[in-house]
């Protein structure tokens, strides 16, 4: 019988996940969801690689892991076996990752600094660029950024951004629970 895999405890989105979960239903809820989730005697993998590479195996029947490892599968291996699921699409929408940057008050080249942010706002986040959300499969935040091709094959998505400014805040709750309930 196949098992159910889950992203580790460790991984930061798995933490983020939790909180928006506790931002959209209650931390009574999310704690039901998650404690159903660990009814299912998952199997933890430290890796979002090896968590797709066991579903192509045919070792497990569904996996969370960010959506840009298996576009990154995907363009290795156009025939890479795994399919995209994205939840919550007939309500608030699928749970959103962001990465962020700054500068800092003290910093010492402070004029190069910026540049680098604002060319990571444009240019930055172009398809082709090596590294950045293009050369890893992410999506632009920059709305006039094309995404990278593979993520196509993905198709349109609803997503939930209400509930973004509310992880942060949500995170030890998060962590709490997910400790709470077992979680790895």
């Amino acid at each position: 019988m196949a098992q159910k895999l889950w992203a580790t405890f460790s991984a930061a989105g798995a933490t983020s996940l939790v909180a928006s979960m506790i931002a959209n239903l209650g931390e009574r809820r999310t704690e039901q969801v998650v404690r159903g989730w660990m009814a299912n005697r998952p199997i933890f993998i430290d890796s979002d690689s090896r968590i797709l590479d066991t579903i192509a195996a045919g070792k497990c029947d569904v996996g969370m892991t960010n959506h840009y490892y298996l576009g990154n599968k995907l363009k290795a291996d156009p025939s890479f076996p795994v399919k995209l699921f994205r939840a919550n699409q007939k309500d608030r929408g699928v749970q959103v990752n962001l990465s962020g940057a700054g500068v800092t008050a003290n910093a010492p080249n402070r004029e190069n600094a910026v540049k680098l942010l604002e060319w990571l706002a444009t240019r930055g986040q172009d398809p082709g660029v090596a590294g950045l959300p293009g050369g890893n499969s992410e999506y632009p935040v920059n709305p006039s950024a094309q995404p990278p091709e593979v993520l196509s094959r993905f198709g349109s998505f609803k997503a939930d951004l209400a509930s973004l400014p509310q992880y942060g805040p949500l995170q030890t709750k998060a962590i709490k629970l997910l400790e709470r309930v077992g979680y790895k």
